[in-house]
């Protein structure tokens, strides 16, 4: 039975990496909803995201699903000390409706397949790499292999300082899987827009701070990629809040982009529900022509039962505070099941409204990790 599921896991490995997409990163709906605090506890990333450490396959096992096997291949094969893999496959369908358009559009595609390594050298030192595929809803991306992250980490412990230098997502904000939510999108981390970054903070249990300087892919040419940096720090105020501060600038020869802002996560116990925040100012200059931007984000989520999350977020981001109808509003409603470790289903609906264009969105997503 264990040689069959291996057969059939890297089966489905292979027809995804063929041409798929995405950024995985961790869901910050579990930090202390789980009874975890620091998202360092569950991944080998310090901001989160990405390969799951022992601690964190465990717990999506026992704590997010309703339980299975929560070992790499289904203990098939166990890694040597010094090397760490794991790898996220999602394939999405669904359907996408336009007021400025007659027809509805059917949407088909593999939206990621990532296969993660990591290499330790003694205690201290690690060498993380994230390879592949750059999928999309329409067409075909070139290249349409490549690695996301790919970074050189010194860190001692899970608390306490650490530095890292390469390719990665940069700590800033609430971090959300989703990279069409605004604050992922319009703060400079949609799907492919890792920077090469130098970054280092320190991590303790009730505080983290978190500080990168920033340059855009050499490989990806053009006026959009801006070089800058960014601070986040974050604290917590007892086991169920914690409140965050961030600022960040991005520059390029024609636009220099100021950002400052906050974020907020409380989990209530009672209700087992998680209330996240974010708000983000910006002001921006392109060709010495300012703006003044906003944005503003609301996640509720709900768990009621262990292996499903109900949510519900609402969005704004205006572009331009003095032009009228330049503002951005959206709209969403989730369901995720977690029937076993390693799976995941989502269903999903979104509503857009831009000046006087509206969207509706709805797509189911299958989620499998090894």
């Amino acid at each position: 039975m264990r040689r069959q599921v291996l057969l059939l896991s890297v089966a489905a490995a292979l027809v995804a990496v063929a041409a798929s997409s995405g950024t995985a990163l961790a869901y910050p709906q579990f930090q202390m909803s789980s009874g975890t605090n620091r998202c360092g506890e569950c991944h080998y990333s310090p901001a989160g995201g990405g390969l799951l450490r022992e601690w964190g396959r465990s717990e999506a096992a026992d704590t997010i699903s309703r339980g299975g096997d929560d070992e790499f291949l289904y203990g098939a094969w166990e890694p040597p000390k010094w090397l760490a893999l794991g790898a996220d496959f999602r394939g999405v369908t669904g359907i996408k409706e336009s007021s400025d358009t007659s027809r509805s559009e059917l949407l088909l595609f593999p939206m990621q397949a990532d296969i993660y390594s990591r290499f330790a050298f003694g205690k201290s030192l690690s060498l993380s790499v994230t390879l592949g595929g750059r999928g999309a809803a329409r067409g075909f991306p070139r290249p349409p292999l490549g690695s996301r992250e790919h970074y050189l980490m010194w860190q001692p412990n899970t608390t306490g300082p650490y530095i890292r230098i390469g390719r990665f997502y940069a700590p800033f904000g609430l971090r959300q899987t989703d990279h069409t939510m605004y604050v992922r999108r319009y703060m400079g981390f949609y799907s492919w827009e890792e920077t090469y970054n130098v970054s280092g903070g320190v991590i303790e249990d009730d505080w983290e701070l978190h500080a990168t300087a920033s340059a855009p892919d050499p490989v990806q040419v053009g006026t959009g990629r801006p070089y800058g940096g960014s601070l986040m720090y974050e604290r917590a105020v007892g086991s169920n809040l914690r409140w965050g501060l961030q600022a960040k600038v991005e520059r390029t020869n024609v636009r220099t982009r100021y950002i400052a802002g906050g974020t907020g996560k409380w989990y209530l116990d009672g209700p087992k529900l998680m209330v996240m925040a974010e708000v983000d100012g910006a002001r921006e200059s392109i060709d010495s022509t300012p703006r003044t931007q906003l944005l503003g984000h609301l996640n509720l989520s709900y768990f009621p039962v262990q292996g499903v999350m109900v949510g519900a977020a609402v969005e704004h981001y205006a572009e331009d505070l003095s032009v009228a109808d330049t503002a951005r509003d959206a709209a969403d409603l989730m369901i995720q099941v977690f029937p076993r470790s390693h799976w995941e289903v989502m269903l999903m609906g979104r509503g857009e409204q831009i000046g006087d264009t509206h969207s509706v969105l709805g797509f189911l997503m299958v989620h499998y990790y090894l």
